[in-house]
This record gives C-alpha cells, structure tokens and sequence, in this order.
C-alpha cells in the first residue's frame, strides 16, 4: 500500500519528536561526562594552556612537593609542565593542586630558590609530623625570594598553614588558614613580605612575627585563635584593617617597637583583651576595641593612643602602665570598670569622652570613671582643656579614684564642639540675609517716594494748592482726569500736572 502524502508527514513529525526527546534526556549525560573527563585532565588542555595552568593542576590530587634550590625548581617545573621560566615577567606558577601530607612535614616546601614563582589555587592538609621543622606546615619556604602564594586553603596541619623562614620579599595574599595547631602564618627571620586579605581562623594563633621586620599586616581576618595577631621582637609591621574578633587576644605585641602602628582594626569580643602592648613608640589610633574583658592593655614609653573606641568591656576601657605617653580623643562609654587606669608617670590624658563607666550613670552617682596610680595630667597643659566626664556636676574639678584629678573638665563632648563654627555660620549667614532683605525694602519704599516728590516739585505747584483729579480705568491704564496722561495706577500724584489723584 502506498502511503499517502499525509501519513508520511505524519511519520517524519513522530520520528522528530522521539529524537527530541533522546537527545533532552542523554544531553545532561553527556555533559557530565565531559566534565568529569576535564577534570582528569583528558579534555579542555587548550583551554587551561591559554589560562597559564598546567593540564594536571586542575584540582589535581598530588603528592607532597620539595623543592631545593633554582635548578631544582627548573627541573620539577620541566617535569610537571608548569608554565613560566621563573622570571618576573613570566613566573613559574603550582596551581590548583590538592595535596596530602599523609602525616608528613609538609605539603610544598620550596627552600634555597630566588626564580620567580606563584603558588595558587592549591589545597594543603594533613601535615602532621611535628618531631623535624617546619613541624608539619602546609606550605613552607625556607630562604626564599620572590614567591607568591595566593588563594590557597592550609588546614588541619599540626603545625602552622604558612611558614617563612629567613625569607624576604615576597607576598602572602588571599590564603585561607583555619584548623592549624600551631598557627595559621608565621614568619620568622623574615622581612618585607605583604601578608593582606588572607582569613586565618581557628588556629592556635593567626598570624605570628618572631623577629622579623617591615613586613605589613593589613585587611586579614583572625578569627577564634589564641593570639589574632602578634608580633615579638619585630619591628616595622603596620598593622591596618584587620579584623581580630573572637579570639583570647585580638591583636598583641612585645619585646618589639618602632613603628608597629596599628590603625583602623576591629577587636570584639576577645575574652582577654582586644589590643596588648608590652614596647614603646607605637602609635594606636581608629580602632575599634569592644566586648572584650579589657578593652586595651597598654605598658611601654612614647605611646600615642588616639581616636579609639574602647567601649562596653566587661571591665576596664584602657588600662595603662605607660610613662610620656599620650592618651586623647578616645571614647570609653559604658565599661563595667573605669573607663581609663592608669599607673606610670608623664602621661597625658585629656580630650576623652567619658561615658556612664563604673557605674557612674548620673551626677547624683559619685562613682569616679577613671582611676589614676601614678603621677599624671588629665589636662592638655597647653590648652587647659582636660576630658568629658557624663557624671560631671558642673562645678570645679572633677575627682579621679587614686591620686589624681582633672582640674579643666570639659562641658561638652569631644566632637560636639567642632562643629561650633558650622553654628555660627549658619546663623551669620541667616541674619546677612534678613538684613538685605530689610535694606533692600527699605531703599525701593525711599526710592519711590522720591520720585514723586520729583515728580510734585517739578510741577511748580504747592502740595497744599493742588487740586484733586480722579484717575480714570481705561483697560489695564489709569488715565489722570485732568490732563488725560496715562500714569502709574499706584500713583499718588499725576507726574505731568502734579495733580493729586489719591
């Protein structure tokens, strides 16, 4: 039988459909199994060669790395077909690598090399071996030079995640650093190496300095370590934009000095305290010290301690064992003990906001917010201008637990007063404006006033003799009924024939 034109469209129409189908059920198959051809390095290699990244380090599981020396370097690279030639312009790059350490030392140790090189993307665990140094690290470098490591995870070692040893110049950057026993990074005899934005939480300490120098600390997140961040015996190390919450210590020095500034870091709740100082000539400004059981713990000479927030402490705001130093525009609201001790001697302690501590949460409360052991100002002795005092009663000085006493207490907090001038300002400029407003009536009243008396006296007739003429309304004009001039509607006198018309 001849099939007819009809039924074999309708033949062609099913046998479409019915591949359709095929091809929507098998497609999320095919996909999948080219994805997990990628990632065993079968497919995709053009893909990764034009992004710089070796076939094999996509996620690749790989055995511990030691590398010694630059040859070395060039000839594991060669192995391994790691792109670069480990210059600056072109690096030697590890990437993407998931290593365990199967209780060994180390995952990557690189030691003796000053080539060029970034380690990346890779993931370091299970370096347990704490008996040889580096005491089972995740990523150790020993006298190394020009090296990156960026975005690497280091976690459940025994002892550090990142360990530098007698390295210098080179950048830790964008590492996550949790679940070490010993610490997340540590450096040690090693300067000028940038530690930024890496969140090293949950380890013994976060991130440690142990004589080493100029190396900057700046944007990390330390996070339920014993220590956030501490430096001994180092010098040179700002410390700016950290996040040191949760820990014993949020951020902690001694034995170290000249210029470890610390500036602009957040330390909450640390059940010890949220910044401790044992050194001298360190300046601590704009940083955020609360919850913690001491806000600030401070001994040392030359300190500058300005700008802070050491609020809401379970007990004291800023406690001080410290001589020369300065303490000023801080504030201390609200902490269960005083909001400033002290002890030592030459101190400053002025332009402070003191704010319901102690206890002291009206005048009729005498509690003292301040306790003073030593021998110190609580006054600018260049401005006699000495602190803010909440529970203040207005009259003479006000009285500090121990020795001492503010005789210049301030009526006003610190801030609210420089924004005086914007006051008076505001109110200069709104009385200049009334007055032209008046000066300006005032002259258009006598200006048109003037003119008609112009106008009158130019008449040649007396006021007194003039006769009445009655404007006449002529469309939007007023028309003088005498001479017939058009004239002013608001006119008292016709200008032309001094006529009275009002």
């Amino acid at each position: 039988m001849v099939p007819t034109l009809l039924g074999l469209r309708v033949f062609f129409a099913n046998t479409l459909a019915v591949v359709g189908i095929g091809i929507i059920l098998l497609a999320p198959l095919a996909v999948l199994g080219n994805q997990g051809a990628e990632q065993n390095g079968t497919v995709g290699s053009s893909h990764l060669a034009a992004h710089g990244v070796a076939v094999q380090s996509r996620g690749a599981p790989h055995a511990p790395i030691h590398i010694s020396g630059n040859d070395d370097f060039a000839s594991q690279a060669a192995n391994e077909r790691w792109p670069g030639d480990g210059t600056e312009q072109n690096p030697y790059i590890i990437a993407g690598y998931e290593i365990d350490g199967n209780g060994g030392c180390a995952c990557i140790w690189i030691e003796n090399t000053d080539v060029w090189f970034i380690v990346r993307d890779c993931k370091v665990w299970n370096a347990t071996d704490a008996v040889w140094e580096p005491w089972g690290t995740g990523i150790f470098m020993l006298n190394v030079t020009h090296g990156t490591l960026d975005k690497n995870t280091c976690s459940g070692n025994r002892g550090f995640g990142i360990y530098l040893k007698y390295s210098n110049n080179n950048i830790i950057t964008n590492n996550t650093c949790s679940g070490n026993t010993r610490g997340g990074i540590f450096l040690k005899w090693s300067s000028n190496n940038p530690i930024t934005n890496n969140n090293c939480s949950s380890n013994g300490n976060g991130i440690y300095l142990d004589n080493s120098n100029n190396n900057p600390i700046t944007s990390n997140t330390c996070l339920g370590n014993g220590y956030g961040i501490y430096l001994d015996d180092s010098s040179n190390n700002p410390i700016t934009n950290n996040n040191c919450s949760g820990n014993r210590n949020g951020i902690a020095m001694s034995y170290s000095g000249n210029n470890n500034n610390i500036t602009n870091n957040r330390c909450y709740n640390n059940s010890h305290t949220g910044i401790t100082i044992h050194c001298s000539n360190i300046v601590i400004t704009h940083n955020i010290c609360v919850y913690n059981s001491i806000g600030m713990e401070i001994s040392g000479g030359n300190l500058f301690i300005m700008y802070n927030n050491c609020s809401y402490n379970y007990d004291v705001g800023i406690q001080i064992s410290t001589s020369d130093s300065v303490i000023a525009n801080n504030d201390l609201y609200r902490n269960k003990g005083h909001g400033v001790e002290c002890s030592g001697s030459h101190n400053q302690i002025h332009h402070n906001n003191f704010i319901e501590n102690n206890g002291a949460t009206s005048p009729a409360i005498p509690y003292s917010q301040a306790l003073d052991y030593g021998t110190n100002l609580w006054y600018n002795p260049e401005t006699k201008e000495g602190n803010y005092w909440s529970n203040w009663n207005g009259k003479g000085a006000y009285k500090i637990d121990g020795y001492g006493e503010d005789p210049y207490p301030l009526g006003y907090k610190v801030g609210e007063e420089s924004m005086e001038w914007l006051y008076w300002l505001i109110a200069i400029i709104v009385i200049t404006v009334i007055v032209i407003c008046i000066a300006i009536i005032v002259l258009r009243t006598h200006k048109k006033k003037r003119m008609e008396v112009e106008a009158m006296e130019g008449s040649g007739v007396e006021l007194e003799n003039r006769e009445t003429a009655v404007p006449v309304a002529q469309g939007e004009k007023m028309v003088c009924s005498r001479c017939g001039a058009v004239i002013p509607s608001d006119a008292n006198y016709c200008p032309f024939c001094a006529s009275k018309v009002r």
